[in-house]
């Protein structure tokens, strides 16, 4: 094998792998196998550029356009495959010029026939008048496409520029010029689409540029044979631009508006939208080319919607407001954050990525938003110490029962703040839980271990024999003060009122004697009452907004649960009148919740309260027998007076409300 031939064994298939189209572009070229290939032809005597075009491929110029790559080179210059004059190609590309010139003498035909075979067609235009000085400003100072205007004229952009150059002089007068009311007409409606270019099939068109270093724009009007170019624009068309941020808006700007359009109409119903994190960057970057924040880019093509990312970990509306019903004050629609809490954090953090306040954010969601006033260090340190030592359940999980001095301090501490206590507690880093919710095998601290508030036995009976004493039994209406303590102490030790007073020697009777006077107490002097109501109208507050069905069905049980406690499961009708009173296996009493105004979930009288409830003021806590009266007798439909301290129905029968805590 002689030297040319191992040549060829050595680099032939290397270099049509490389150079499949069997061209070098370039006699010296920079790469890995060009080299080897000299190294080995130096070694062995041999020209590389004989022994390369022996194996049939062309080394040429660098800068040599090949055949196959004029028809590409022609449309980066003629888009449209349209030419006015030969004359166009040379002023555009010399080189290409030269190329095509010799292509097409090698195929033995005209220039001419040469583009017509690849596509191009040469349309000779009658010579028109053009403001060359105008176009000259528009194409060195503003955000101006030459080719797009040149297609207004139908010419192409390589033809219109050779005119730029050659007949341009002089510097354009400044002067506002008119703008015709069908075209300020037809300006407003692009204002509207947020668009740069209207081209009418009337032939009108209209180009609004941006200048690039001055806050200012100029307009081309094209109609028919006439037009003309607008830099000192009428101040009426001027704000109209201003408003609309023309003044800032690039070629560009426009395209990702119309993807911001079409991305959000998807989401037209929804006044909040989480984004998935590309569609999310397009609006980001949109705004920021602008120099707008993302909440005046929702106004600017008038969706106002709020937009955020979407986050793995919140990533919903609903979730957002999850969060913020955490942080409800006792007004069930004010919010307050706590400076030291993750969620809290996370609202923060959306509204800063959105580009808005934290009040702005959360009025999105259609509440208040109230700053927090600094707690006091010292207590707060002191009340998280004492719950965890005592009270914690698991994690951030507490469960404190609703007696003694500990609860009465911290209840009083929330009510002071304007909170409730869930609130309260939630904002120091604690989630309340109720007895129910504790684990399998929990054992609830013993607070009567500590508390200096809980009476002994003696004190009690003292206090009971201050009441009136009729037949033998004792009658301690539950509205009042003293009675709250004894449930309490009852509850305590695990007993019902009823069998507290056995254990002491006393019967008790719900029927009041004559005469009698209670020492009934205004409903705001007693903690648990008010702690009850306040957990009621928290409900109520959540029960407000759009929740799933299965929300609403376990929030209405809840509230169902919370008015029996509040009534110590007492008819309201009945007052403490009823001896015939049902006693539930738990020692309460057993009572029904009815609707004062039917609700067409509730198909019969048995089933309402497993049904959902709409409001806590339009129901009524009745034993059985009342529950039943105020369905059927005399055709039922009682209704609650204009006092609100009766139920009334169509006959004029009347039911007054001995107990109420939460009508009036």
């Amino acid at each position: 094998m002689n030297k040319s031939e191992e040549f060829k064994y050595h680099f032939k298939k290397r270099l049509l792998e490389e150079y499949p189209n069997k061209v070098i572009k370039g006699y010296n070229p920079d790469t890995e196998l060009m080299t080897v290939i000299k190294n080995f032809c130096n070694l062995n005597s041999l020209d590389y550029k004989e022994e390369i075009k022996k194996l049939g491929i062309n080394m040429v110029r660098k800068n040599t356009i090949l055949e196959s790559e004029i028809p590409e080179t022609l449309l980066n210059y003629f888009p449209d495959k349209i030419l006015t004059s030969l004359s166009e190609i040379k002023a555009a590309h010399s080189k290409l010029d030269s190329q095509l010139t010799k292509y097409s003498k090698d195929r033995n035909i005209s220039k001419e026939t040469y583009l017509e075979h690849l596509g191009f067609k040469l349309v000779k235009k009658s010579k028109s008048k053009y403001d060359y000085v105008s176009i000259k400003e528009l194409k060195n100072n503003y955000n101006f496409n030459l080719a797009k205007h040149a297609k207004a004229f139908g010419i192409s952009r390589q033809a219109m520029n050779a005119k730029i150059i050659d007949k341009s002089f002089g510097k354009r007068k400044a002067e506002i010029r008119e703008v015709k009311h069908k075209h300020k007409k037809l300006i407003i409606k692009m204002v509207d689409s947020l668009t740069n270019e209207l081209s009418n099939s009337d032939g009108t068109v209209i180009h609004i540029y941006k200048h690039n270093k001055k806050e200012k724009n100029a307009i081309f009007i094209k109609e028919g044979e006439t037009h003309n170019y607008i830099f000192d624009i009428p101040s009426d068309i001027n704000i109209l631009l201003k408003n609309a941020y023309y003044d800032r808006l690039k070629n560009d700007d426009y395209n990702n508006i119309a993807k911001v359009k079409k991305l959000l109409k998807n989401y037209e119903e929804y006044s909040n939208i989480d984004l998935p994190s590309d569609d999310f960057r397009l609006v980001k970057k949109t705004a920021e080319s602008i120099g707008i924040s993302i909440d005046n880019l929702t106004k600017l093509i008038k969706t106002n919607q709020v937009i955020s990312q979407k986050d793995n970990r919140t990533n919903s509306k609903e979730e957002i407001i999850l969060i913020l019903e955490k942080f409800l004050l006792a007004d069930g629609v004010t919010v307050s954050l706590p400076s030291e809490n993750n969620q809290a954090q996370t609202i923060r953090q959306r509204a800063s990525r959105q580009g808005l306040s934290v009040q702005t954010f959360i009025e999105s969601y259609g509440y208040k938003y109230s700053r927090l006033n600094e707690e006091d260090n010292v207590y707060v340190s002191e009340l998280k110490n004492i719950i965890k030592e005592k009270y914690l359940v698991n994690e951030d999980k507490i469960y404190i029962p609703p007696y003694g001095s500990f609860f009465r301090n911290i209840y009083a501490r929330a009510r002071n703040k304007g909170k409730n206590l869930e609130t309260f507690l939630y904002e120091i880093g604690f989630v309340r839980i109720y007895k129910k919710d504790l684990p399998e095998g929990y054992t609830p601290y013993d607070w009567t271990k500590d508390d200096i508030s809980l009476q002994d036995d003696e004190s009690y009976i003292d206090e009971i024999k201050k009441y009136f004493m009729f037949e033998g039994k004792v009658y301690i209406p539950s509205s009042e003060y003293f009675y709250d303590k004894l449930f309490l102490f009852s509850t305590h030790n695990k007993r019902t009122v009823s069998e507290q007073l056995k254990v002491w020697g006393f019967d008790r009777t719900f029927i009041p004697p004559k005469n009698f006077e209670s020492n009934e107490i205004k409903d705001n002097e007693s903690p648990y009452k008010i702690s009850l109501i306040d957990d009621i109208k928290e409900i109520q507050s959540k029960l407000n907004y759009q929740v799933s069905e299965i929300e609403k069905v376990n929030r209405s049980k809840e509230l169902v649960s919370k008015l029996k406690r509040l009534y110590h499961y007492e008819c309201q009708l009945c007052g403490l009148e009823s001896e015939n009173k049902i006693v539930n296996p738990d020692g309460t009493f057993y009572i029904e919740v009815h609707h004062i105004n039917p609700i067409h979930t509730a198909k019969t009288y048995e089933n309402e309260e497993e049904n959902k409830i709409d409001h806590y003021k339009n129901v009524i806590c009745l034993c059985p027998y009342h529950h039943k009266f105020v369905h059927f007798h005399e055709g039922g439909n009682f209704k609650l007076n204009d006092s609100k301290t009766a139920l009334m129905n169509d006959k004029n029968t009347v039911l007054q409300i001995k107990l109420d805590y939460h009508l009036t």
